[in-house]
């Protein structure tokens, strides 16, 4: 068992570079799984196949220390294979991936496939004969169903969270909004069957004061805006595109990780006192014993629970000098903050499959093998549990929690916000610990709730995203409303009060608060969208009020310059949330610079909540306030800054001026060394722009010079407007 080291600060060209590829393939990175282009998913594939499943059977590993389910799919089309794939040639496919039940005792990993005997399914795999606990490339990103529209035959390809497939190009694939139960005559019928009852949708707070506003930024509907258009993009479209665009894209990167990087052999020893089937104590349980409120069968996409342990719930800790210590302990701490469910034990240097829950820290790949029979395939990380045949959702026996040392982990915040290569340990822990007392547990379209990853609210078993603003130190609504449904029987519900605010949303995955612009002057108009605020509390909450700033820093605090007064809701219901666009002024006394767009929110007006450490955030991106000068100009009376590009097309209003002052805006005026080359050119471009202007040669071979530019800045504000 290793330690890995923390990583804490970046190069300004690796940023670049970084951020770059990261527009041109959309990374982010799911909790328990790189999240990967559709082209390196494909390029990364021994296989892809088309195939149906026949039959599943499960069986114990070699050490009888977890179980492996073996999937048998016939009726097989060979989409593509590559050398490593030892079945590229078969009639027949057997996948194995962690997982199952043999006799009376059952295995859940969160990061294991499901699969459904007798559909058809597209499926992204290892084929190299190794055992993984998952063979699909990027986990749900590799896993797309085939149904056939039951009135014409056509095939149609849904996602993981039975959405479907529309479109694709070379953004990657454009899915549906809604999930979907069937195809008929081309037209998505959709699965109207919806999560509990989970606190409605809040409308937008009011504006203090006339001169601001407020609006809903997602209509709720029972069915989204794709309902009734039909489906054109069918499964030989799809297999189309895999072929010519998954598998020539040129992929300048690779996200994914599949092999240990040198860390050390584990310092812990592996417990293994005897068979799964001789353990004792706590594995005593009744068979039959159900939730009754929390076995119905969800459509993908669903949030819930599924299982619960007898409490106090004790969990193993990783040793105490570590560096990762306190972020393990601060995860559950988290959760003990609004149901008092875990205990701590301290560590023993021991962990396994041996009737205890533990945080069993980094298990290198060679490790996994040796004691669990299966290899990471990339995974970040993932939890556990074992219960008893018979009731998936009754008491759980034992539920750990692993992670993948083949990646660079870190507590830094500040380091992994926006850094590909760097995974932020604290919203991943928090992800994997919800898995231990019983949510989003289960297996599609079976018992449960599957992880699927396109939840439409916000949620700690959400994607991991190193592109939003996202520290893991607090939990959301749906998130408490699980836990106190799955425990309230068995210990009191704690009256915390907490209110929490954050810069992103979720609506199909998540995706980032914006700015109406990237750069304002004083006094100008701004629209924020997309904020979300939650009542994590149990009770309404009153005169709940949220501000926004413009922060130096991402540390926001009323000494900031503040946007507008605040926004108030007169109450706001227990475990609700409310995502809403405002429109406010840029203050006038601001001065010229970058900023962030900072948001705080309060309850009885002023005051703070029991829990403040989700009190306060930031947008992603930064915005820039330009200075106003007396004759009307901007940049500090220079006229657009572009001295070279207006000199040479004739005109500030010209389209490649616009485009390159734009490309300055959105890109070079948000980090330093981009700022510096502005100021060097604002100091040394006048003298040459006053040559160019009177030179009409001059001119014509700077516009010639200047085209490659323009072409790329083009590039980027296209990609920064799709993603």
């Amino acid at each position: 068992m290793s330690n890995p080291k923390t990583f804490h600060s970046t190069s300004f060209s690796k940023w670049f570079s970084a951020g770059f590829l990261m527009l041109l393939l959309a990374q982010g990175l799911l909790a328990s799984q790189i999240k990967l282009s559709f082209a390196e998913v494909a390029q990364s594939s021994d296989l892809i196949f088309i195939g149906t499943v026949e039959s599943q059977v499960s069986r114990f590993n070699d050490q009888r220390t977890f179980i492996i389910t073996e999937v048998l799919f016939t009726d097989i089309m060979l989409v593509h294979g590559t050398q490593r794939s030892t079945q590229s040639n078969e009639d027949h496919i057997v996948l194995q991936h962690a997982g199952g039940c043999v006799g009376d005792l059952c295995l859940k990993v969160s990061v294991a496939p499901s699969f459904q005997t007798g559909h058809r399914y597209l499926l992204f795999v290892s084929d190299d004969g190794k055992t993984y606990v998952n063979p699909m490339i990027g986990g749900t990103q590799g896993i797309f169903e085939v149904i056939k529209d039951e009135a014409t035959g056509t095939e149609f390809v849904l996602t993981a969270g039975r959405r479907l497939v529309r479109g694709a190009d070379i953004r990657g694939l454009n899915s549906g909004t809604s999930r979907v139960a069937a195809m008929r005559k081309g037209i998505p019928i959709y699965d109207t069957q919806r999560s509990e009852a989970i606190g409605r949708p809040l409308p937008a707070p009011i504006p203090n004061t006339l001169e601001d506003s407020a609006s809903p930024a997602l209509i709720q509907k029972e069915l989204s805006g794709d309902e009734g258009k039909p489906g054109s993009f069918h499964l030989s479209d799809f297999i189309n595109y895999i072929r010519d665009m998954g598998l020539n894209t040129q992929l300048m990167t690779r996200a994914l990780k599949r092999e240990d990087t040198g860390i050390p052999p584990s310092e812990w020893v592996n417990e293994m006192e005897g068979t799964v089937c001789e353990a004792t104590g706590t594995w005593d349980v009744d068979d039959n014993e159900y939730l009754p409120d929390n076995t119905r069968t969800p459509s993908g996409g669903t949030l819930g629970y599924c299982g619960y342990h007898t409490l106090p719930f004790i969990m193993k800790a990783v040793p105490a000098d570590w560096w990762s210590y306190d972020t393990f302990e601060a995860s559950r701490q988290t959760w003990n903050w609004f149901m008092g469910i875990y205990q701590k034990l301290a560590s023993d240097g021991k962990y396994g499959h041996n009737s205890k829950n533990e945080v069993c820290g980094w298990v290198s790949d060679a490790d996994m093998f040796r004691i669990y029979g299966v290899h990471w395939n990339g995974y970040l990380g993932w939890a556990h549990s074992w219960w008893r045949a018979g009731s998936p959702c009754g008491r759980l026996l034992e539920s750990d929690v692993l992670f993948n040392p083949t990646y660079d982990w870190t507590d830094n915040e500040a380091a992994a916000w926006g850094n590909a290569d760097l995974i932020l340990l604290r919203p991943v822990a928090m992800h994997e610990m919800a898995h231990t007392w019983g949510m989003q547990r289960g297996e599609a379209g079976q018992w449960g709730y599957y992880e699927s990853y396109d939840y439409d609210r916000l949620t700690v078993v959400h994607s991991y995203n190193h592109n939003i603003i996202e520290d893991g130190r607090g939990i959301h609504a749906v998130d408490a409303f699980c836990l106190r449904r799955n425990y309230s029987s068995r210990t009191s519900i704690l009256n915390t009060v907490d209110v929490g605010v954050e810069s992103y949303y979720a609506d199909n995955g998540l995706h980032n608060a914006t700015a109406d612009k990237s750069s304002y002057y004083p006094g100008d108009p701004i629209s924020l969208n997309h904020i979300t605020v939650e009542n994590n509390s149990y009770n309404a909450v009153s005169e709940v009020r949220v501000r926004f700033y413009l922060s130096t820093d991402r540390t926001i605090t009323t000494d900031d310059y503040r946007i507008g007064t605040f926004w108030n809701w007169e109450s706001f219901a227990g475990e609700s949330r409310s995502v809403f666009n405002i429109d406010s002024t840029i203050p006038d006394n601001v001065p010229a610079g970058t900023y962030y767009i900072g948001i705080m929110v309060t309850v009885n007006g002023d005051k703070q909540d029991d829990y403040t450490i989700n009190n306060r955030t930031s947008f992603f991106s930064t915005i820039s306030i330009k200075a106003r000068s007396s004759g009307g100009n901007d940049d500090d009376g220079k006229p657009g800054g572009c001295f070279i590009a207006t000199a040479a097309f004739g005109s500030l209003l010209h389209p490649h001026v616009s485009t390159l002052r734009s490309f300055r805006d959105t890109f070079l005026l948000h980090n330093e060394a981009g700022r510096n080359f502005v100021n060097a050119y604002y100091r040394y471009s006048p003298f040459w722009a006053g040559i160019i202007s009177t030179r009409p040669s001059l001119k014509r071979l700077v516009q010639v010079g200047l085209q490659p530019l323009i072409g790329l800045s083009q590039i980027l504000l296209t990609l920064e407007t799709w993603f």
